[in-house]
């Protein structure tokens, strides 16, 4: 039995789990809030930062007895695995970082020439601008989320259970809601 501050592997993969849950549920309430309010004008910046709580428990996260948690593909619903992709890829190449090679930018330069005769030139970027192109599927990815939720909840029971057993205490039986 582990003493008093010290976290055991088995520990630290039951907290990195309930820290994924925390996200995702806290991504879904997110996608639930910019449903219910579609006028409001925070709804893209706060759809980027869904996609990116999402994608969080799929990324690394340093670990004390571990050196690095990642939460796997098993829990994505096999219909949802594309979809998963495309919001990981998103978020690592356009939502949280401003990846150059995804905007296919071009620089254009025009001249412009006013009645009086004076000319000025300017540059514009045209760029390939990606971030909406997830938000017509929030619905489908809110449904992703709850699918994952259900499985990530029933892990996180599991693992409870197991981790009081070690500590040799009475496991108090959960549903899996």
């Amino acid at each position: 039995m582990p003493r008093k501050g010290e976290t055991t592997q088995k520990e630290e993969q039951y907290i990195f789990l309930n820290s994924s849950i925390q996200n995702l549920n806290e991504a879904h309430a997110i996608l639930k809030t910019i449903k219910a309010e579609p006028k409001n004008k925070l709804k893209v910046p706060a759809f980027n930062y869904a996609l990116i709580l999402y994608s969080m428990p799929y990324g690394k996260s340093r670990g004390i007895q571990q050196n690095s948690h990642i939460l796997p593909s098993t829990y994505i619903p096999k219909e949802f695995i594309d979809l998963h992709k495309k919001i990981t890829f998103s978020r690592d190449k356009i939502y949280a970082h401003d990846d150059l090679t995804e905007k296919e930018a071009e620089i254009n330069v025009f001249e412009f020439r006013m009645p009086a005769g004076k000319t000025f030139e300017t540059i514009s970027i045209m760029q390939n601008i990606l971030k909406g192109e997830l938000f017509p599927k929030i619905d489908e990815i809110a449904i992703l989320i709850e699918k994952s939720l259900d499985k990530l909840i029933a892990e996180s029971n599991r693992l409870s259970q197991e981790i009081l057993k070690l500590r040799k205490i009475t496991p108090v039986k959960t549903s899996n809601k």
